[in-house]
């Protein structure tokens, strides 16, 4: 590259604007002192053109550059090209340029003048980085960095507490320059903010709405001849002293986190972001407590959209930001006890130590029993334990150290993985809860006696079980429920859309209500049709009006063979309310102690409390199915399909047509409850036939079965 020098005579100016070089003011006795020589300094450039820049600026105010040099053009200001020119404060460029590079000229401290080809351009810069656009010019970083154009400047207005303001303040406004307006969002698809400052403001608080480093700020400038504006500016950052997060599926852990609110925010003070990937049964504008969806994807899309996968690379991507802008912050995660993996990625792969983060883990019980039953119903558990538990402290470290996460990687790391692409460490919940005192595991139900037996019935399984509950905060959602206040009740129903008018065709007909749960799709097709039907047929329609709570999983909308069987259903006479699925049962129930139940196993039945037993009618599946449930003694009748190529034989005394469908009752007797009892004693078993809707009872005399009336009287 070939370089020269341009040596400049000096000139005496009294004016922005003449070309050349300006010069200083008199000395002490009056004199025009000698000034040394600007020297203007040429790169060649691969095109065949120079970028200009100054070596050596002297005293000079005023500097024009020659649209050629050698004869060809000059198209450029070099990086850091008049960066020490500090007493200059107008600048003429050629037709020519074509760019101004990064920090040309940072430090110009009085440079308030820029023309290109004799005319002046309206200069401003925001946060000393991005300047406005000047047509055909690609203008870099920082090129006009600490002059006496004018500048925005916007930061973090404390980093000390939790509100989302940042201080604003506007220098050198040109003339005509009015109305300053800044439009800002974490990134392009997150939801934006419109500040806007006035003419005669020189400082303002903005509020930017939430929490992060902004990747999208505009700023505008209104000016007589039109809005100048920097568009795609980032770098702002905004932060709080904690945060919580809530990246939660399922009814029962959003319930219990939702039931929680006042505690887990500190009556709203903390930020509090959530994904709640059931989105439909919830009002996303009646989120309570400073509540509010991730802010880092559309409004739109987080609470219309399923994106409980999607957003986990991005909420890491989200927390690690916001630690960088300020380590001393702290972070608050809840998730289901599936996702334990999401620790390792949201938290100890963006590097917080664990004296900054704690994590939340939800179960409703149910799900969580059969993994721990599954793991450690062997005897001595504890020496797999320990080998798990080694597992996961590598893991840690591994993570800790590459800063890198993912579900494949994980699952090759463990022994015990899941098999499932995302549910990869589903297994070691009670490892992460044991050996993280950070961690806390939050459970609906787990019982040494009920569904942890199988483990407690193990060699050392006792000492296990007793250890591991030590682990457990149990869960109530009724005592949650009933905690709180008339205010906080309406805010909630209004969160989940609860309606007061669901049951009004019961009222008006002057019936109760029988609700019937459902399950998951895969457990309801085959048998839905027939056990509605059976339910219906043994309870009857005088007295009940049956309504149909599907899981929030599994709406009707998105399977039309459920909505086949509701309407060959109501063909044939069976009238079935559906409720909206999205609403969480335990709600249901609570608000409305009074209907009845029915339906496959859920956890929302261990809502049900012996003051409501005999509201507890009908479960679907064998009684030996329930054995291991909370709620198993509480009901009344339990119905299964028949093997009837083996019935017979079961079922000593009774005849069985081979080419018939029969459902099998049992019925429950626990002392405690008189009605079952009462029950029991006039029929222990019943059998239900599909083809003709009829339902025949028998009583067991050791050998056969007999069949009885309903009401216990034999039938000769």
């Amino acid at each position: 590259m070939k370089k020269a020098l341009l040596w400049l005579s000096l000139f005496v100016c009294a004016a922005v604007g003449v070309a050349l070089i300006g010069c200083g003011g008199d000395d002490a006795g009056g004199n025009k002192p000698e000034k040394p020589l600007a020297e203007l300094e040429y790169e060649l450039q691969d095109d065949g053109t120079y970028a200009v820049s100054v070596e050596n600026a002297g005293q000079s105010e005023v500097i024009t550059v020659p649209s050629t040099y050698e004869g060809k053009a000059v198209t450029a200001v070099a990086e850091n090209g008049f960066s020490a020119a500090e007493k200059l404060t107008a600048i003429e460029l050629p037709s020519a340029v074509v760019k101004i590079s990064a920090h040309a000229f940072d430090g110009c401290k009085n440079l308030k003048t820029l023309k290109i080809d004799g005319q002046s351009v309206p200069m401003f810069v925001f946060n000393k980085k991005y300047s406005a656009p000047i047509d055909g010019v690609d203008v870099g970083e920082y090129a006009f960095s600490d002059t006496a154009f004018m500048s925005v400047d916007i930061a973090d207005s404390d980093k000390t507490t939790d509100d989302t303001l940042v201080n604003c303040t506007v220098k050198n406004r040109f003339e005509g320059a009015t109305t300053v307006t800044v439009t800002s969002a974490l990134n392009a698809s997150a939801e934006k903010t419109v500040n806007t400052i006035a003419a005669d403001e020189a400082q303002k608080s903005l509020d930017f709405g939430t929490y992060g480093l902004f990747k999208d700020i505009s700023v505008g400038v209104t000016t007589p001849d039109g809005d100048i504006t920097i568009s795609g500016a980032s770098g702002v950052g905004v932060t709080a002293t904690k945060y919580n997060f809530a990246h939660l599926n399922a009814s029962y852990p959003v319930l219990v986190f939702s039931l929680k609110l006042k505690e887990i925010t500190n009556d709203g003070t903390i930020p509090t972001f959530v994904l709640l990937d059931r989105i439909k049964q919830y009002d996303w504008n009646a989120l309570t407590y400073n509540m509010k969806p991730y802010p880092f994807v559309d409004r739109t899309a987080a609470t219309t959209v399923s994106l409980f996968h999607q957003a986990r690379s991005a909420l890491k991507d989200y927390i690690g930001e916001l630690y960088a802008l300020n380590p001393d912050s702290h972070f608050t995660l809840y998730c289901v006890d599936n996702y334990g993996d999401l620790i390792l990625e949201t938290m100890i792969a963006n590097g917080i130590p664990e004296d900054k983060w704690n994590a939340v883990m939800l179960s409703d019980g149910q799900g969580t029993s059969v993994v721990i039953s599954r793991m450690y119903s062997i005897d001595n558990a504890s020496v797999r334990y320990e080998s798990m538990k080694d597992e996961w402290a590598s893991l840690k470290e591994t993570i800790a150290e590459s800063g890198e996460f993912s579900t494949q990687a994980v699952s090759e790391a463990v022994e015990y993985n899941s098999g499932s692409p995302f549910e990869v460490l589903k297994n070691y919940a009670y490892v992460i809860a044991r050996e993280q005192s950070n961690v806390e595991w939050w459970v609906n139900r787990l019982r040494a006696g009920e569904n942890l037996k199988t483990v407690n019935d193990a060699v050392g399984g006792k000492e296990f079980v007793e250890e591991l509950l030590t682990h457990v905060q149990q869960m109530y959602t009724n005592n949650l429920l009933s905690a709180l206040d008339e205010t906080a009740q309406a805010q909630f129903k209004t969160l989940y859309k609860f309606s007061e008018n669901m049951f009004d065709a019961a009222k008006e007909n002057n019936k109760e209500v029988v609700v019937i749960l459902g399950t998951s799709w895969s457990g309801e097709r085959g048998n839905l049709y027939e056990y509605i039907k059976l339910l219906v047929e043994l309870y009857g329609t005088e007295k009940y009006e049956y309504y149909y709570k599907g899981h929030p999983g599994y709406p009707t909308s998105q399977y039309t063979e459920r909505q086949e069987y509701f309407d060959e259903l109501e063909s044939e006479g069976y009238v079935i309310h559906e409720l909206e699925n999205a609403i969480a049962a335990e709600i249901i129930l609570f608000y409305n102690p009074e209907v009845n139940m029915a339906g496959y196993s859920t956890s929302t039945f261990d809502s049900v409390t012996e003051a409501t037993n005999d509201k507890a009618l009908l479960l679907f599946g064998s009684k030996a199915s329930f054995e291991t449930t909370n709620y198993k003694e509480f009901f009344d009748v339990f119905a299964s399909k028949l093997d009837v190529s083996s019935a017979g034989s079961q079922f000593n005394g009774i005849e069985f047509d081979e080419n018939e469908t029969y459902f099998l009752l049992e019925y429950n007797n626990t002392e405690k409850y008189p009605n079952q009892t009462a029950n029991y004693a006039k029929h222990e078993i019943a059998i239900y036939s599909v083809s003709d809707k009829r339902i025949k009872y028998y009583k067991y005399d050791g050998a056969v079965y007999n069949e009885v009336g309903a009401d216990g009287t034999p039938i000769e």
